[in-house]
Parts: C-alpha cells; structure tokens; sequence
C-alpha cells in the first residue's frame, strides 16, 4: 500500500512539474485522470483541480476521451458535495460530447448522472425519460462484461429515482433493485464492490416493505464484502439498514448503537441528508425508550441540519428551474429570431400592403394567445388554491384528533402542518422541553384549560399550573391571553 501511494505521488509530481515545458499525451493525460480518481475519496477539491487540468489538456491536443473521463469525475465531485444543479452542468456537457464522438458508454454514463440530478431537483419525468433513452444506447455496447455492468447501473440509478418521489412506490424499488442484482451477477469476475452496493439496496428495499428477515439476509452480504474489502461509501448504509431493522424488531439499544456505527463509519463520506436520517432515527428510538435527555439532543441537531438541508435544496431547485427556464426562452426567442428574419427578407420581395397586413395578424394573433393563456393561468390558480384549502383543512383536522386522543404522534404530525412555529419558537427558548413544546402546542390550537386537562388526562389545577409556569419561562405577562400569544407568535 506505501509502495503503491509513493508510486502516485511520484507519477504526480513528475507529470505536473511538466506543466509549461510541454504538450500532455494521451498517455500522461490518462496518468493524470487516475491520480484524480484516487484523489477523489480522500480530497474532492484536489481531485476536481486535477481533473480541470486533464480537461484542459485533452482539449488542447483534442483528446476526446480525455475529456470524458475529466467531466465524469468532476461532475463526481459535485455529487458528492449534493450540488445536483452543477451535476446536471458537467452531465449535459459530457452528453452532447459523448454523442458527438459516438462513444455510447459515456452517452449512458452522463445519461445516469444527468436523470440523477433531475430526480434529486424534482424532475422526476425528465429523469424517467432520460434512462429510457439511456436503455436505446445501452443496447449499443457489443462488449457483455461493460454491457451488463451499464445496463445495471441504469437500472441502479431508475431505483434511486423512484426513491427520490414524494411518495415512492417500495414494490417498484424491489423491482429496480433485483434487475440491478440480476444484471451485475451476469458479469464475469464481478467486481465484490459493485455487488456490495447492490445487496445493499435489496436489503433497504425489503425494509421498506416490512420484509425484515429478507432485509437481513441481503444486509448481511452487504456488510460481509463492505468489510472485507474495505468499502468505505456502502458500509455506513448497510449499518443504517440493520439499524432500521432493529428499530422496526422494537429492538431499540441495539438500534442506537448501529445508527451510531453508521455515522462513526461514515466519517468523511456522510452527507448532509445522511446526518439528518441518522439524527432522526436517534431522536425516534430515544424517544421511544423515554430517554428525553437524549431524544432533546438528537431532536435539536435533526431539526438543526434539516433546515439548513431545506434551505439549500429550495435555492438549488430555484436556481435550476430559473436555468431551465431562461435555456428554453433563450431557444425559443432564437428560433423566433430566425422566423422574424425569414419573414423580413420575404417581406422585402412583396408590396408593402402585405407587409402590413401579415404584422397586423401576427400581433392580433399573439394577444389573443396571451389573453387565452392568461385566462387559462387564472382559471388553474383558482383551482390551485381550491385544492390547497382543502388539503390544509383537512391536516388542521387530523392535527385536531391526534390531539383529542392524545395520540403520541400529534406533536411530529404537528411540526409537519405548523413548521415554522416550531422552529421559532426553539430557536427563541432553546431549552424547552418536548413536553412544553406539546403544551404550547395545544394553547397554539386553541383548546381551553378544561379541554387540555380532559385529552391530556389532568387535572384544570395542573393545565393552570402549567401556563404559569409558562408564561414565567417565556415572560408572558398574566394580562396577556396565553392562547392567543400562541396563535400569534
């Protein structure tokens, strides 16, 4: 392994003190892309500043494979840090490069990295739609080995899409999940690593279907390669899947302590999205044990990176559409361009009477496609708020019984109809409690002393002692109405 390190930092140094002497050959250039690849783990900044020099050097001598080994590990890099709206940059451009030189390996890859960036962005059609294309150029790669291998993470890369959806359908993951098993095991000399992966996911597919004894058998074989070949990325998820598995068993300390190896195996690799699952199930089994120290520690570091997690994924949704948006305009006003052009050279040739006339029918034509179109917006935003008054009545009303029954789900339930009452009201008195977080919760409802008492099984003495004690913690004056400074706040 020293051997193997110094050889790199060797081949490094030696390529890279070249830098202005000489023109790069494929040969070197290809040196460099692996010393990126090898980077990449360990610093992803430095492997993408090494794989922009391979790009610039490929172009220079017009090294088209160069350049798409380049652009896949650069758009890599972006995965890992979660930028989707930079993946799908370098995926588009790897695409339209890949298609010019005809190398259909490439088209696939920038294909799957592309419909990942959508799936992650919530263009879930775009994405379906981009790995049906991606099985069309499959099936245009002779060699069965890279064949199977691509046609299998296609299918990888359906299931995480399906994963990505507001309300997934776990069967259809199944399904994805054993093709990409059955195409990886059709491989000669199967990499141990790519199976690893795919065990993995057959297993967190059971899960998700209350298969919990299947789960295990396929986590096991996860967790028995990941180990023995050191697989970094694929063991801290198989911990997470045992650790569900537990969780669901009822089986809750041994839960803790796998959601717990998975965060310590996944030091450097965890994402942001990956903290949150784990903070959450921690939060969830502590909770379920009556451990509130604990549970109030997790619940804060969860709620903590969940909206920082939101927040970036709203900007980088924004950012997008706004790109996707303005890409579309951009086309459509050039071919409106070339159209206006067409039209002027011809009006030239006529009398000017038709030229008028033509422009009168243009314009009459456009304002009334604006004004049907604007009366089409107006009728679907109408509707739009119907619907949405509906489904806000009927969350009001759910949160309403949750309450009554004093059912232990009414406070997440809660956070999810009233988020931002939550946040800020931590945020304002961090060292509230669950339980006052409930009480407020009720008061934010609007349910009377005697109405508390009754769903909370207490007695009117200790709901009165509770809101004094309240409103000294949150220094409330006693003129105030309680209820409504809920309401308010």
């Amino acid at each position: 392994m020293l051997k193997l390190f110094l050889f790199y930092i060797i081949l490094y140094l030696s390529l890279f003190s070249q830098m202005k002497a000489q023109q790069y050959t494929e040969k070197q250039i290809d040196s460099i892309n692996l010393i990126a690849q090898n980077t990449l783990d360990e610093n992803p900044d430095k492997a993408f500043a090494i794989a922009t020099k391979a790009y610039q050097y490929s172009d220079k001598i017009q090294y088209d494979l160069g350049k798409l080994v380049s652009l896949e590990f650069m758009g890599y890099v972006y995965y890992m840090k979660e930028d989707s709206k930079k993946v799908l940059e370098y995926s588009i451009k790897q695409e339209k490069l890949a298609l010019e030189v005809k190398d259909y390996k490439y088209v696939c890859i920038a294909m799957r990295s592309k419909a990942g960036a959508y799936a992650a962005l919530g263009f879930y059609d775009e994405a379906e739609m981009t790995l049906r294309n991606a099985l069309v150029y499959v099936e245009k790669i002779s060699k069965p080995n890279r064949y199977h291998r691509i046609r299998g993470a296609i299918f990888e890369t359906f299931d995480y899409v399906e994963g990505c959806k507001v309300q997934p359908d776990y069967s259809v993951k199944l399904k994805w999940s054993k093709k990409v098993l059955e195409e990886y095991l059709k491989i000669e000399n199967a990499e141990p690593l790519t199976l690893t992966l795919s065990y993995s996911n057959l297993g967190k597919a059971y899960i998700s279907l209350g298969k919990y004894d299947s789960a295990t058998v396929y986590l096991n074989k996860a967790l028995q390669l990941s180990q023995k070949y050191d697989d970094k990325f694929v063991e801290p998820q198989v911990w997470f899947g045992l650790a569900r598995v537990s969780q669901e068993n009822k089986n809750y300390k041994e839960a803790i302590s796998f959601f717990k190896k998975s965060y310590e195996k996944g030091s450097g690799v965890n994402s942001p999205t990956d903290k949150r699952d784990i903070y959450e199930q921690l939060f969830r089994c502590y909770s379920d044990l009556g451990d509130s120290a604990n549970a109030d520690l997790y619940y804060k570091k969860w709620n903590t990176i969940k909206d920082s997690i939101t927040n970036a994924e709203r900007n980088s949704i924004n950012t997008t559409t706004k790109q996707i948006v303005k890409e579309k305009e951009e086309k459509l006003t050039a071919e409106k361009n070339n159209l206006y052009y067409i039209i002027i050279g011809s009006v030239l040739l006529l009398i000017i009477s038709i030229y008028f006339i033509i422009k009168y029918i243009k314009n009459y034509q456009k304002e009334k496609l604006q004004k049907e179109k604007t009366e089409a917006n107006l009728i679907k935003n109408e509707g739009e708020l119907s619907e949405l008054e509906l489904k806000i009545n009927d969350s009001f009303n759910e949160v309403l019984e949750l309450a009554k029954n004093n059912n232990p789900a009414f406070l997440i339930r809660f956070k999810e109809v009233y988020p931002e009452f939550s946040s800020k009201l931590l945020s304002a008195y961090p060292e509230m409690t669950l339980g006052q977080l409930k009480f407020c919760a009720l008061l934010k409802l609007n349910f009377s002393t005697k109405e508390i008492a009754e769903y909370s099984h207490l007695s009117v003495r200790s709901v009165e002692m509770k809101k004094s004690r309240l409103r000294k913690q949150l220094n409330i004056s006693s003129h105030i109405d309680l209820n409504k400074w809920m309401m308010e706040f």
